[in-house]
């Protein structure tokens, strides 16, 4: 969706300290560009990685005219961005022994995961114009296979990013990409699914996004006390509220 557009809804949007998992910045919009514009604008954050509906030209403009640095993916919402992409990696002729090359394997959760990445800025007069400060573009591949089945699955993914060579490598953005996804992980799953918010009929008012600040506040408690299953705790603290309530009342101590 672009950001001529608006959501007759409120969207509630949250920043998160990729690092932390904690919410840094919480807001409530109804307006597509406001959405886009709010984080950089508020934030304190030096390096935004977020989901493709934010690669849009107006919200890179707005993170490079505040000093910061975006990290973003190009899907179907920016289908000649995809499309350029693509035709430029999966180029035969292309001079790939300019771009730069990293990879990670990783085994855990029943898997074994690979992922490769490929940088270049060899793209960067061909976008500038409309990708305000791009100064490298990047492939990145997902081989995934589970242990038990040995069962494969494999992603390629295009992005882009106004991070320089100098100050992210490909083993950086490599780095940074997949720590955007510890971002679904410690925050999206748990507020769907763990907290209930996919399932929340609530639409009166601002009573969505303040039921949303206290689901990342829980969190976040959770985080900081270290409990390693927030399911788990949620369903001992709603069978002892006398806990909860002397966990929340009482002095916060590991």
């Amino acid at each position: 969706m672009g950001p001529s557009k608006c959501c007759l809804c409120p969207v509630v949007i949250s920043c998160v300290g990729a690092d932390v998992g904690v919410v840094v910045i919480s807001c409530v919009t109804g307006n597509m560009l406001l959405l886009f514009q709010s984080i950089p604008l508020r934030s304190r954050v030096r390096i935004l990685s977020a989901d493709a509906m934010h690669t849009q030209k107006k919200w890179c403009t707005y993170v490079q005219s505040y000093g910061g640095y975006y990290l973003l993916l190009a899907k179907n919402n920016q289908p000649q961005l995809y499309e350029d992409l693509r035709d430029f990696f999966e180029e035969k002729d292309a001079r790939w022994h300019e771009w730069q090359y990293a990879t990670t394997t990783q085994k855990g959760h029943g898997r074994l995961d690979r992922r490769e990445l490929w940088s270049s800025t060899q793209m960067n007069a061909w976008f500038e114009q409309q990708w305000t400060g791009i100064a490298q573009v990047f492939r990145l591949r997902r081989h995934s296979t589970t242990l038990k089945e040995g069962k494969t699955r494999e992603e390629v993914v295009y992005g882009l990013t106004n991070l320089p060579p100098s100050k992210a490598n490909a083993a950086r953005l490599l780095q940074l990409q997949q720590a955007h996804w510890h971002i679904e992980n410690c925050l999206h799953y748990r507020c769907d699914v763990t907290m209930g918010e996919d399932a929340c009929q609530v639409r009166l008012a601002d009573a969505p996004a303040a039921l949303a600040a206290l689901n990342g506040g829980v969190l976040a408690l959770m985080d900081w006390l270290q409990v390693n299953n927030a399911a788990s705790a949620m369903r001992h603290f709603c069978a002892q509220p006398h806990e909860a309530l002397q966990l929340l009342c009482g002095r916060l101590s590991r």
